[in-house]
């Protein structure tokens, strides 16, 4: 963790470096920068994203601050942003879960690969199985035994229809055949 957080820190004094560089032929930012998470707060997504933020504000001078947006499995974040100027004033840090959104919500009004472009990678976030410490599942070979001899019997927990973590254990599901 401590080796991911210093990995972390490196990569947004880069970014502020680089944006230092920028800043030299034209002066940014102007205003205060929203950076809108499309999930709830202490979500995967959110806590790098308030990490680099406040490095930014601090190496910048400037006010990086966190809109949470959540909803819709990423959409109504995204959405928002695809719908702002581009100004520079309002940035997406989101997950690959936004590939599948305007499939899963078509009702939203907009298109990832149309109304927006990929600025930075700025974290990975792994993903992981987990159950109680008192759970009759010690292995992943008990899990899965449980889950095909009585299906629809477990359940897991998901940021939501179309997340990054839904996605997976959808895939999870299909590729163990439970």
């Amino acid at each position: 963790m401590r080796r991911r957080s210093l990995a972390l820190a490196l990569a947004a004094g880069g970014l502020g470096a680089a944006i230092n560089t920028a800043r030299a032929q034209e002066p940014w930012p102007v205003r205060v920068v929203r950076l809108v998470v499309p999930q709830a707060p202490g979500s995967p997504i959110e806590i790098p994203t308030r990490i680099i933020g406040d490095r930014l504000s601090r190496s910048l001078g400037a006010s990086f601050i966190i809109d949470n947006r959540p909803g819709a499995g990423g959409g109504i974040g995204s959405q928002h942003v695809a719908q702002q100027p581009a100004d520079g004033s309002v940035f997406l840090a989101t997950s690959a879960g936004i590939a599948i959104v305007p499939t899963l919500q078509p009702a939203l009004n907009f298109d990832p690969i149309r109304d927006l472009d990929p600025v930075s990678l700025m974290c990975d976030v792994p993903s992981g199985l987990l159950v109680r410490n008192a759970s009759p599942f010690a292995s992943l070979a008990a899990l899965l035994a449980h889950a095909r001899a009585r299906p629809g019997d477990l359940t897991y927990a998901s940021g939501g229809v179309g997340s990054a973590n839904h996605l997976a254990g959808a895939l999870f599901a299909a590729l163990a055949g439970v």
